[in-house]
This record gives structure tokens, C-alpha cells and sequence, in this order.
């Protein structure tokens, strides 16, 4: 049976209730791989959640999976939900990035791939009010990436990722960062780089949009000696470089994954990520000048980040990878850091279930809850997509769900945190428009077709 569970988690004084959901889809041996990727809200407290996942009566070959588009009002309630088939090969689609506009139309950042023998292909794409098709384009070459997409003060969109330059003469990568009108036609786009053009780097992993500026965050890959370390770079609203930042400990130290970063109102940047097996996080300020540079450890956690963002008081929340307390099982933690990189709180999501794995991929704060995306495993074939909505003071835990098999455990997490020294800016960051990355690709020509009837069919509110 399909279908959607809600499970009230609590409410707060001003009537503002906490929860999470799960879709049901009941995925046979074959079929994994069912998660939400990203999330977005809009003013009113509805929840825009994109992601992937596949079902056995809407397509018969479980090698491809669907694109998911849902959208949920602020108490969890399910306003549409709809499943995205893009051509008749069945490419699979996973909405990477979603952002919402005042009017309740979505862009989507699309990490696909072709089919059978085919590529990852960079998609954009345009969604009306109740999910159906506006626009779709694809971009670039095989190898091509999607990951973010955000919104600036005139609601234009702005997309990051990477593309594959071997069309250009080289055997690399690079982080690409494409803004558009409202009607997709492109404004401009860049790709970043460390200067040396074979050397693959993914420096456009994530993006966050203030107002008319552009952040992207990322990293450059290994050369000369040199390890991988992160990279930030802040653009104008023409695409001009206001000013880039080169981060890590070069040839001598270990390299540093920054996967995903952050900007608060003051215009500060904050980059997160990957280093000697902890996260190492940093702080710019508006002008490009560095104001720390710290890490933290605990027994959990892998340092991996998969998303960051700030709330209303500029504090900074880290969403990473770690494993419950057994190391069997993956689980989420989330980390509350004020602006000085002082921890607030840090709570650890984990499956009700012992043996059973939760994963958190997507985040964003407003300014009155933390909403988590992600997925719930049930076996090991059965992945369930979910959301958490919680609290700004991480008030909530405790276990909840109506089983074993459907719940969620919110714990206290223990975290040490202690000064890094990364300042390293020994590579040239290259920002330059790329040759031919905004052709269009095949596979994005066909209209997108809404499949989801027998997806989900109903939903089930458990109190």
C-alpha cells in the first residue's frame, strides 16, 4: 500500500506544530533508492520537497527512477504530490535543488541521467503553482551536474553544478554557476576552477543567493602537490567576481571537502565540510577576510556535510552524516553554531529501529523551525522519503513514530570543537565563461509527464 504517514512531534506556544512524514511506497527488491534531495518554504509555512524514487506500477524497470515533487502545508498536511517521467527511455531524475517564488512556482535543479549507456545530465526546470511542467532545459554534456538553485531579490533564479569540459579540450571538470530569467532564458553563466584545466574540481557543489549576490561553495582538486581544499566564491548580480577564497593546508596538511555553505543577513559567508575525517567549518566576513576556522569531532560522525543554513539571529546549522552509537547504521546530526562558531546544541536523528538507517540530504531553517529531508530505511531494500520538522531550540526528543518500522529517535549529540589553522590560498581560482556548456541536451525535449496517481494514494495522520 502507498501512501503518506504524518506523525505529530509536538507544537509550540504560538500554536506552530512539529512532525515528520514518510511516503510509502513499498519498493520491491530492486527498487531503492527513494529519498527527498531538497526542501524549500515559503512565507506562509508550506514545504516544497524534490527528490527521486521509483514504483512498480508506474514504471516496470526498476533500473530508472522518477523525479518526486510535493508539496505540504506548515502542520504536514499534503497539498500535491507528483512524480516526473521526463522521455520515454526513462532517464533518471533526482530534483537536486528546489527554491519557491512568492506566487508558489518552483525551480528545480536536476541532477539526471540519459538511461541505459547515457550520462548525468545538468537539467533546470520550472514548475506552476500545482507542479505541473512551465519550462524544462538541459545543459551541457554528459557528466553535467545539478545541485542548487536559489532565488535573488527580483526572483530570478540562479543554478550551480558542474559540467564536463571535454568538449573544450579538457579532461576535467568544473563548477558551474548559471542564472536565468524567470522565462529560463540564460542571463549569464561562469565555471570555477583552479586555474589548471585538467584538473577536475566540483567548486559549484552548493549555492545561496542574498538579496543580489550569488555564494557559491565547493572545493578544487588535488595539483601540484597541492591537496584539495575549499573554495568560496561571491558574484555580483551581472557575474562579476566580487571576491574568491582559497582554503585548506596545501601540500603539508589534509584535504579539505567543502561541500556546502551558508551566508547570513550581514552578508558573512560560512563554509562547512570535509577534513581528516571531522567537520571543518570557516568564517568570512561581507569583505572576503577570513575570521576563523574550526573543527568538530565526535566518535559519530564522518564529516560529512550535506547542508547548511542560517536562521534569523545569524546562527549557523550544519547538517552532517554520522552513525548511531553502535557505528552499524547511518544516521543525521544536526548542529547549531552561533556566529562567533560556538555550539548551541547539536541533536542526532536516528531510525526508532535499531539495525535501520535515516539520512538526512537536504535542510532549511525559517524562523521557527529546522526542516530535514531525507530518507527512512525500513530493510535493506526499502527506503521511505522523509521529512523532520523541528524546533529552533532543538526543544524535541525523544522516540516517535506508530512502530518500530516507522519511527525516528532524536537524541542529545556530543560534539568537540577546537581551532583549525587552514588558510592556505596557494591556487588561482579561475572564474570564466564556459565555451559550451548552455546547449541544449537531448533528453530534456520531451514534456514532463505527471505519473504519480499510483504513487501515492493516500495519506495517514497519526497523533
Amino acid at each position: 500500500m502507498s501512501g503518506i504517514m504524518m506523525q505529530l512531534l509536538g507544537t509550540a506556544g504560538g500554536g506552530d506544530s512539529y512532525w515528520f512524514s514518510l511516503v510509502r511506497t513499498d519498493p520491491d527488491s530492486n527498487n531503492r533508492h527513494n529519498r527527498w534531495s531538497s526542501v524549500d518554504v515559503d512565507s506562509d509555512g508550506n514545504v516544497y520537497v524534490g527528490g527521486t524514487g521509483g514504483h512498480s506500477s508506474v514504471e516496470s524497470s526498476h533500473l530508472y527512477k522518477q523525479g518526486l515533487i510535493a508539496k505540504y502545508d506548515k502542520d504536514g498536511a499534503e497539498q500535491y504530490f507528483r512524480m516526473h517521467k521526463m522521455t520515454n527511455t526513462s532517464p533518471e531524475i533526482d530534483y537536486r535543488g528546489v527554491a519557491v517564488n512568492s506566487s508558489g512556482e518552483l525551480y528545480a535543479s536536476i541532477w539526471g541521467h540519459q538511461g541505459s549507456g547515457g550520462g548525468n545530465r545538468f537539467g533546470i526546470v520550472k514548475l506552476n503553482a500545482n507542479g505541473t511542467d512551465s519550462f524544462k532545459i538541459g545543459l551541457g554534456n554528459n557528466g553535467g551536474l545539478g545541485k542548487a538553485v536559489q532565488l535573488d531579490s527580483s526572483g530570478n533564479p540562479v543554478f550551480s553544478g558542474r559540467y564536463n569540459r571535454h568538449n573544450e579540450g579538457y579532461k576535467s571538470y568544473a563548477g558551474v554557476i548559471i542564472k536565468t530569467n524567470t522565462s529560463g532564458s540564460m542571463t549569464w553563466q561562469k565555471a570555477i576552477d583552479n586555474g589548471t584545466l585538467n584538473v577536475s574540481d566540483d567548486a559549484a557543489i552548493d549555492l545561496k543567493v542574498v538579496g543580489d549576490y550569488s555564494y557559491t561553495f565547493g572545493w578544487l582538486g588535488d595539483s601540484g602537490g597541492q591537496k584539495e581544499s575549499g573554495v568560496i566564491v561571491k558574484f555580483s548580480s551581472s557575474g562579476g567576481v566580487e571576491w574568491s577564497r582559497n582554503i585548506g593546508e596545501g601540500s603539508s596538511g589534509d584535504s579539505y571537502y567543502m561541500t556546502n555553505g551558508a551566508v547570513d543577513s550581514s552578508g558573512n559567508a560560512y563554509g562547512a565540510g570535509l577534513h581528516n575525517n571531522n567537520i571543518a567549518f570557516v568564517k568570512y566576513n561581507s569583505s572576503g577576510t577570513l575570521q576563523w576556522s574550526k573543527k568538530a569531532t565526535s566518535s559519530n560522525t564522518t564529516g560529512h556535510v550535506q547542508a547548511m543554513d542560517v536562521d534569523e539571529d545569524d546562527n549557523v546549522y550544519i547538517l552532517a552524516k554520522s552513525y548511531n552509537d553502535n557505528s552499524t547504521v547511518n544516521t543525521f546530526t544536526i548542529l547549531k553554531i552561533d556566529s562567533s562558531g560556538n555550539e548551541v546544541w547539536g541533536r542526532e536523528v536516528e531510525h526508532g529501529y535499531y539495525n535501520h538507517e535515516v539520512w538526512g540530504f537536504g535542510m532549511k531553517v525559517t524562523s521557527t523551525a529546522v526542516f530535514v529531508v531525507g530518507y527512512l530505511k525500513n530493510s535493506s531494500t526499502k527506503e521511505e522519503p522523509l521529512i523532520v520538522k523541528l524546533p529552533l531550540d532543538g526543544s524535541i526528543t525523544g522516540t516517535f513514530g506508530p512502530d518500530n518500522q516507522n519511527s525516528i529517535k532524536i537524541i542529545n549529540a556530543s560534539w568537540s570543537y577546537s581551532n583549525v589553522n587552514m588558510s592556505y590560498t596557494g591556487y588561482t581560482v579561475g572564474v570564466v565563461t564556459p565555451s559550451s556548456f548552455s546547449q541544449q541536451a537531448s533528453n530534456m525535449t520531451t514534456s514532463i509527464d505527471d505519473v504519480a496517481s499510483s504513487y501515492v494514494e493516500n495519506v495517514t495522520e497519526v497523533s
